[in-house]
């Protein structure tokens, strides 16, 4: 009878066929130190280059750096770069390189006389600066135009290695050279009026920063708005004045209505004068104030009835 009796934990481990105290199937696979790889991993790092390149760049492998300069060239950029060029340095650079004369948009565009007219002071000093930094461009450019020129000569055998990196530089700084002028007009427009922005926005630039012919173009603008006005229809004013329509300018300031969207009280009609007005009566003579505080009150009324 006691051998009949089983063990309740021992009963599963005999149905399954095995010792109770042995491991698992699966124990020899989790136990296993090569790790698990999956197969989409696979997958993608067994890509070709051909399927990259339909995938694109990746972003996270770029590198944002170039070619090394040689060291004795990096150590004088990285101190101009941080401190600057001397002044008689830039000077002397600056008239040794000289802009060419069949490309006369390299040097700095000037200020038209009519807007240096309307600017303030203040204005006129910020554009003179810009106008010498746009300056030092058109060294650059000239320098690299002139290392061009002997490389293109015909007598010179020089590898398109060393030409287009040069042509590079200096399509890029008279880009940006466009963009420098292009920030001295928006820093000029600012205080200028309407009219004249609408004028200045459809200037081109070429010697001049708005332009050879703004002085045409500005005529042109005020005889189309005086031409413009003339041609509206004269509507009455509030007082019988006749004026031009939409133009709140044209009325005095004295008949403008300091409330918005609200109309003030009808004015009433003016009195008709009377035919014959009565004559008034001039006022009666006070007593000297002197008399008037001496004389006691009563000795006053008794004297007038005497």
């Amino acid at each position: 009878m006691a051998s009949s009796v089983e063990r309740p934990g021992a009963s599963r481990a005999a149905r399954a066929g095995r010792a109770p105290d042995a491991p698992p199937a699966h124990a020899d696979v989790l136990n296993n130190d090569e790790p698990l790889i999956d197969d989409a991993q696979k997958t993608v790092q067994d890509l070709e280059q051909d399927i990259l390149d339909i995938l694109g760049d990746d972003p996270s492998t770029g590198n944002p750096y170039g070619e090394n300069l040689h060291k004795d060239i990096a150590s004088r950029w990285q101190n101009i770069l941080v401190n600057g060029l001397n002044k008689d340095n830039r000077i002397t650079l600056q008239k040794l390189y000289l802009p060419a004369e069949n490309c006369p948009y390299m040097t700095a565009p000037k200020l038209n006389a009519e807007i240096k007219a309307a600017l303030t002071e203040v204005n006129n000093k910020k554009d003179i600066y810009s106008q010498s930094r746009q300056n030092q461009l058109t060294s650059c450019l000239a320098a690299i135009g002139k290392v061009l020129n002997i490389a293109l000569a015909k007598n010179q055998n020089i590898p398109q290695d060393i030409i287009k990196p040069l042509s590079d530089a200096g399509r890029l700084l008279c880009d940006y050279h466009h963009k420098e002028s292009l920030s001295r007009r928006y820093a000029t427009m600012n205080s200028l009026s309407k009219e004249t922005k609408d004028v200045l926005k459809n200037t081109k630039i070429d010697e001049f920063l708005f332009g050879s012919d703004l002085a045409e173009k500005l005529k042109t603008s005020k005889a189309i708005s005086k031409s413009g006005l003339e041609m509206r229809t004269p509507v009455a004013g509030p007082s019988g004045v006749r004026r031009i329509a939409s133009t709140v300018s044209q009325v005095p300031a004295v008949h403008r209505n300091p409330t918005l969207n609200a109309r003030g009280a009808p004015r009433a009609p003016a009195a008709e004068p009377r035919a014959n007005p009565a004559s008034r009566r001039p006022p009666a003579p006070r007593p000297p104030a002197s008399r008037a505080r001496h004389a006691p009150p009563r000795q006053h009324q008794r004297s007038r009835r005497q």
